[in-house]
């Protein structure tokens, strides 16, 4: 899992275009994978994704 804004992809969640909050159920009841580059991305991401 990982943000997109139309032109690069394994963006930090909530630097792209998604709209995580779609997924609520999803994100709340399964393990995802989260696919960004670096470490401070990867630790945000999991941050944004506890918010929603």
């Amino acid at each position: 899992m990982h943000d997109y804004d139309g032109d690069s992809d394994h963006l930090e969640i909530g630097k792209g275009k998604i709209d995580f909050h779609k997924y609520e159920d999803l994100l709340k009841n399964n393990y995802v994978v989260i696919e960004v580059k670096e470490k401070n991305e990867l630790i945000n991401s999991i941050d944004k994704i506890k918010e929603i």
